[in-house]
């Protein structure tokens, strides 16, 4: 199904990006697990569509609560290098 195929590549973007975020390298790294979090959850809202939301239910919650701590730390990050 290309639709857990989809999830499952957008999952994995933004799990790459994790180290980079963590360790504070790259200021960009935020930007790219964000924009990665955001493809994973309209990749989970087609895939819920197609009657899969019971599934995937726990993974929204969490790329949910990931997002608003990433939406925070990107916040911070903008305002240091202001």
């Amino acid at each position: 199904m290309w639709c857990l195929i989809a999830v499952s590549e957008r999952l994995n973007t933004m799990i790459a990006e994790m180290p980079a975020v963590v360790c504070g390298e790259d200021s960009d790294s935020i930007r790219r697990m964000r924009v990665a979090s955001r493809r994973l959850a309209v990749a989970m809202k087609i895939l819920g569509n197609k009657g899969a939301l019971t599934e995937m239910r726990p993974l929204e919650k969490r790329v949910r609560k990931i997002r608003r701590i990433l939406g925070c730390a990107r916040d911070l990050d903008v305002q240091i290098q202001s």
